[in-house]
C-alpha cells in the first residue's frame, strides 16, 4: 500500500512538471509542445489506476463532449479521397485528444499549483517577448516583423500576449495584495510591456482581438461587481473607448482620402523642372491623400534612384517586389512628385525603407491603428480599381472564404471530408479563375473551414464539443477562462486557430485546465 502511494505521488509530481514544461512550450517550442504531450500519454499509462479515472460518469460525459472535436475528424475520413492529407490532418490534431484525455482523468491541480502553472506561461511569453526584442535591436528595421519572434508564427504568439494581458489584468483587478500596493506595479509593467511589444509585432489580428475581449471583460465585471459607481465607471470607459476608436478610425479614413494639394491644382503640370514629361495615368487611385500614379516620371527616377542606392531601379526589393512600385508609392505616400525633384528630398532613412520593401512613410512611422487603416484603404482601392486581392491580406481572405462558401453550397450537409478541403479549395479557385489559383491558401476562417470539411452536421457538433463542457462545469463564471474563450472564438474568424500545432495546443491545454480547475470552483488566484 505504501509502495503504490509513492508511485502515484511521483506519477502525479511528474505530471505537474510536464504541464509546466507543456505550458512553457505553448509560446516558444513546437518540439517541446509535441514531445511534453507524448511523455504525459506515457506517464498517464504507466500510472495506470484506469478504473479509477473513469470511474465518474458525469466526468466522463463532459469528456466525451470534447472528445468529440477530434472523433469527428476521424469519422469524417470516410468522407474523403485524399487520405494521406486526412491523416496528417488528424496527427495534427492530436492534441485535442491527448490533452483532454490526461487532464480529465487526473487529479486536479491544487490552487497553489495552477498560480505556479500560470506564472510559468506568463514567464514563458515575457522570456520570448525579450528574445524578440533583442533580436529587434540587433537587426533593427531590417528584421521583417513577422521574424521577430523565430519559436512560432507572429499572430500565435500575439494570441499568448493577449491571455498573458488579461491574467495580469485579473491579477491587478482580483488580486489580494491591495494592502501593498507597490506590489501592482510589477503587472502594471508588465502588461504595459506587452501592449508595447504587440505594437512592435503589427499583428492585427492580436491588437483586434485584445480590443474586443476587453470589451468581454468589461461586461463580465459589469454584471458581477456589486458596486454600482464602479459598475458605471466600467460602462463610461467603455463608452470612451468605443468613441476614442471611432473618431481615431474616421480621422484616419478622412486622412488617407482627403487630396492634397498636388492632386487637386489643375491643370496638371506636364513637365519636371528638368524639362522631361510626366506620365498621368489619372485611374483614380489614392493613398495617403494623393493619386499615386500621377506625376510620374520615370527615366528621372531610374537615374536618381540608382546613384543613391545599391539595388537597381529594375529589380526588386527585399520584399520582392518591384522597385520602381516601392519607390512610387512611398514618394506618393509623402506628398512628393515622383522624379528626380522629388526623389532628392528622401534622406538616407526614406532609402533604406524603399529597399526593404516597405511602399509608404506610415506603414515604417506612426500608430499601428493609422497603418492598419492606411493597409485596409490601400488594399480596398486596389480591389475597387483593379480587382487586385493577391498579397493582400485581408481582401485574400474574402476571396478564400467567398471561395469556400461556394463549394459548402454543394456539400452542406456532410462536408467535403477531413482529407479533401486543401484540394477542393484548390479547384475552385482554378475554376473562378481567381488570382488566388495555383497557390496552396486554405479558409483563414476556422468555422467555415469546418463546415467546408464537415457540413452542418459536424459544424454542430463542433460548436456542441465547444460549448457543452463550460456550461455543464460552469466555467464561464471563471473570467479567466471567459477571457480565454473569447480570444479563440473571436481569432477563428480570421485564423485556422485549430490547423497549426500552437494553436490547437494553446486551446485544448487551457481549455481543458480551466475546466477541469473550476470543477472545484479552484480559480487561479495568481
Amino acid at each position: 500500500m505504501k509502495s503504490i502511494s509513492l508511485k502515484t505521488r511521483q506519477h502525479q509530481t511528474f505530471y505537474f512538471f510536464l504541464l509546466c514544461v507543456l505550458a512553457a512550450a505553448i509560446p516558444l517550442s513546437n518540439f517541446f509542445m509535441s514531445l511534453t504531450q507524448i511523455l504525459l500519454c506515457i506517464n498517464w499509462v504507466w500510472e495506470g489506476n484506469f478504473r479509477e479515472k473513469f470511474s465518474s460518469k458525469k466526468n466522463n460525459i463532459v469528456l466525451i463532449s470534447i472528445l468529440s472535436l477530434f472523433l469527428i475528424h476521424i469519422i469524417w475520413l470516410i468522407n474523403s479521397q485524399n487520405i494521406a492529407y486526412g491523416l496528417r490532418d488528424i496527427e495534427k490534431k492530436l492534441p485535442l485528444l491527448a490533452i483532454p484525455l490526461v487532464l480529465f482523468t487526473s487529479k486536479p491541480l491544487s490552487r497553489k499549483q495552477s498560480n505556479i502553472l500560470l506564472l510559468v506561461y506568463c514567464g514563458a511569453v515575457f522570456g520570448g517577448s525579450f528574445f524578440g526584442f533583442v533580436r529587434y535591436l540587433i537587426y533593427g528595421e531590417s528584421i521583417n516583423y513577422r521574424n521577430i519572434i523565430p519559436f512560432i508564427s507572429h499572430i500565435r504568439f500575439s494570441i499568448n500576449i493577449c491571455m498573458v494581458i488579461f491574467i495580469l489584468v485579473y491579477r491587478i483587478v482580483y488580486g489580494r495584495s491591495f494592502t501593498k500596493p507597490w506590489f501592482m506595479i510589477f503587472p502594471v509593467l508588465g502588461v504595459l510591456w506587452l501592449l508595447y511589444f504587440l505594437n512592435l509585432l503589427h499583428s492585427y489580428t492580436g491588437i483586434l482581438i485584445l480590443i474586443c475581449s476587453v470589451f468581454v471583460f468589461s461586461g463580465y465585471l459589469i454584471l458581477h461587481k456589486k458596486n454600482p459607481f464602479l459598475r458605471w465607471i466600467i460602462f463610461a470607459g467603455c463608452i470612451i473607448l468605443l468613441t476614442g476608436i471611432f473618431f481615431g478610425i474616421r480621422y484616419y479614413v478622412n486622412s488617407y482620402y482627403k487630396l492634397l494639394p498636388l492632386s487637386t491644382t489643375m491643370p496638371q503640370k506636364e513637365l519636371t523642372r528638368l524639362g522631361n514629361t510626366y506620365e498621368h495615368r489619372n485611374d483614380g487611385i489614392i493613398e495617403n491623400g494623393n493619386f499615386i500614379h500621377n506625376y510620374i516620371c520615370e527615366d528621372e527616377l531610374r537615374e536618381e534612384w540608382n546613384k543613391k542606392s545599391p539595388i537597381p531601379y529594375d529589380s526588386l526589393d527585399n520584399a520582392k517586389q518591384p522597385i520602381r512600385s516601392t519607390l512610387i508609392r512611398y514618394l506618393n505616400s509623402k506628398g512628393l512628385t515622383k522624379d528626380a525633384e522629388g526623389l532628392s528630398k528622401l534622406d538616407s532613412k526614406d532609402i533604406k525603407h524603399i529597399e526593404r520593401g516597405i511602399a509608404n512613410i506610415y506603414y515604417a512611422e506612426g500608430s499601428v491603428l493609422r497603418k492598419m487603416i492606411y493597409v485596409i484603404a490601400f488594399e480596398h482601392e486596389q480591389y475597387k480599381k483593379n480587382n487586385y486581392v493577391k498579397g493582400h491580406s485581408l481582401y485574400q481572405r474574402f476571396e478564400l472564404w467567398k471561395t469556400s462558401l461556394q463549394i459548402v453550397k454543394n456539400h452542406f450537409v456532410f462536408g467535403v471530408g477531413t482529407g479533401d478541403v486543401a484540394d477542393v479549395i484548390k479547384v475552385q479557385l482554378i475554376k473562378n479563375n481567381s488570382e488566388l489559383k495555383g497557390t496552396d491558401m486554405r479558409t483563414h476562417n476556422q468555422y467555415i473551414t469546418f463546415l467546408l470539411s464537415f457540413g452542418i452536421v459536424g459544424f454542430l457538433i463542433f460548436v456542441f464539443s465547444l460549448f457543452y463542457a463550460p456550461i455543464r462545469q460552469k466555467a464561464f463564471r471563471n473570467p479567466l477562462f471567459l477571457l480565454f474563450f473569447s480570444i479563440v472564438l473571436l481569432s477563428m474568424f480570421s485564423e485556422d486557430t485549430l490547423e497549426t500545432e500552437a494553436g490547437v495546443t494553446f486551446f485544448a491545454f487551457f481549455y481543458s485546465f480551466f475546466i477541469v480547475n473550476g470543477k472545484r470552483a479552484n480559480v487561479p488566484a495568481l
